[in-house]
């Protein structure tokens, strides 16, 4: 788990995924409007981006907050947040695969129907 700061007041569509990352492979960090939150299920997720981003551990404490930009690392059973604006990519450094569940939270416009 881990806490979204900035989440948008509402509605927010909820979009759920998978990233999964061979060994080497390398997404440069890019921005989006809305926060997110990455659960790592397996392997270690080393992520280029900005400050700002937050690491928890799967107790829920915070394990690292960037205060830099550069390469920020997150293990299986942790979760990475990254908030609004925030540039932020993914990569696996490791030999084995990296998967991940991505959570996006995408406001709507409040006319927008289900």
């Amino acid at each position: 788990g881990g806490i979204v700061r900035d989440m948008p007041s509402g509605p927010v569509e909820v979009r759920i995924s998978r990233l999964a990352m061979a060994p080497g492979t390398t997404l440069e960090a890019g921005v989006v409007p809305y926060p997110a939150l990455m659960y790592i299920e397996t392997g270690t997720t080393a992520c280029p981006g900005a400050a700002g981003r937050i690491v928890y551990a799967p107790d829920g404490k915070i394990v690292e907050e960037s205060q830099a930009a550069g390469v920020q690392y997150t293990p299986a059973g942790s979760t990475q947040y990254i908030p609004a604006g925030i540039p932020d990519g993914a990569g696996n450094e490791e030999q084995v695969l990296m998967s991940s569940i991505v959570i996006e939270f995408v406001p709507v416009d409040e006319a927008a129907t289900p």
